[in-house]
């Protein structure tokens, strides 16, 4: 699998999990707790290293630099969904 479609889809299912997790939490009356808003980073956490497990087991790439780059892409791509939700929300 191409290094694009692995980050893609790595940052379509965090930014997924996320907003599911915050509309649950708006559902039950929650939102307002500070600590189970920072739960969040379980799903970005969860979501980059599933990324970079994936770009070893099908890419065979183990180099370090590649890898990191690898995870910048990663966390970039899902900001860029963030901010887009923001952005769409505010309208």
């Amino acid at each position: 699998m191409k290094l694009y479609k692995i980050i893609c889809t790595q940052a379509l299912k965090i930014y997924i999990c996320i907003v599911l997790y915050f509309f649950a939490m708006k559902i039950i009356g929650a939102d307002d707790i500070v600590q189970l808003r920072l739960l969040n980073f379980v799903f970005v956490f969860w979501g980059v290293n599933g990324a970079i497990k994936k770009n070893l087991h099908e890419n065979k790439d183990t180099t370090y630099l590649i890898n990191l780059l690898f995870y910048l892409q990663l966390f970039l791509w899902f900001f860029i969904l963030l901010f887009y939700m923001l952005i769409l929300f505010m309208l």
